[in-house]
């Protein structure tokens, strides 16, 4: 609104100068010697009224300048929510996928004669896909960096764009692991016990097997750096738009992928990642 009557009362004011002074100009030229005003007359036209109106055409170029560019910058903004939420999205998603399969498979072990199934023995392939498209794109963020506020959000989105990358990297070698230790379990004969199962595989994947889940069970406790970097990008939103943009919230809406809902861990499991961690 300021800015509206900012760039209003300039247009006014030069369009008030402007006309006065052919007003002026005018009574000037029924009462003055002709040829002195006729040369004063075309000396307006040619020097002030080009000036006059280029003026006018500088400041509504200017104007729709800075409000093209404000656009710009809120749908930058508006952009970076949405891949907040995307990532997000992925997260809890793919957090349920993991809480849910291990949760199966416990049942399924806890059939075993022979004890609680080791680590390695829970990693299983599952399709799951994390989208490049869900990453911000911090270059056009970087006015941001004007604020304080700014800064930290613009350091929180570099942080989570990170953690984001770093799932899915984690994921992609869970997998690997997993479909070569499926691979050998499939070459044992059924009804084995744990350890003859670990000596038939052989230590090394199953070290891998066990490392692999657990770094994925590890980063999915991660859903506070996404909650807050939203909080930081509403926060810097405001202080730079002056309250003219509103960040909306973002939350798990189905009720299965809340973290007080989802599938608990085996015991020997939760016990090794407070020990990791």
């Amino acid at each position: 609104m300021k800015s509206w009557l900012l760039i209003g009362s300039k247009i006014v004011a030069a369009l008030w100068i402007f006309v006065a002074s052919i007003a002026a100009i005018s009574l000037w030229r029924t009462n003055a010697d002709s040829s002195i005003v006729g040369f004063f007359w075309e000396f307006c036209k040619v020097v002030l009224g080009p000036f006059v109106g280029a003026g006018l055409a500088f400041i509504v170029n200017d104007y729709v300048h800075k409000e093209r560019k404000t656009e710009e910058e809120k749908s930058a903004a508006r952009t970076a929510a949405f891949s907040i939420r995307a990532m997000y999205d992925d997260f809890t998603n793919y957090r349920y996928v993991i809480r849910y399969e291990t949760a199966s498979l416990h049942q399924k072990h806890s059939r075993w004669p022979d004890g609680p199934a080791p680590i390695w023995a829970y990693a299983k392939p599952l399709i799951f896909t994390f989208s490049s498209n869900s990453l911000p794109d911090l270059k056009t963020l970087q006015f941001l960096l004007a604020h304080p506020e700014g800064q930290v959000a613009f350091t929180k989105m570099q942080v989570l764009e990170r953690a984001y990358k770093d799932l899915a990297n984690a994921h992609t070698f869970y997998i690997e692991t997993s479909e070569a230790l499926q691979n050998k379990i499939e070459n044992i004969e059924p009804g084995a016990s744990w350890q003859v199962d670990a000596d038939a595989i052989g230590p090394r994947l199953t070290a891998k097997a066990r490392d692999a889940l657990l770094a994925i069970l590890i980063r999915i406790n991660d859903e506070q750096l996404y909650l807050d970097t939203r909080d930081s990008l509403a926060q810097a939103a405001t202080a730079y738009f002056k309250g003219k943009l509103t960040i909306g919230e973002i939350a798990v809406h189905n009720e299965k992928l809340k973290t007080e809902n989802l599938p608990s861990l085996p015991e020997h499991i939760a016990q090794c990642l407070k020990n990791e961690q």
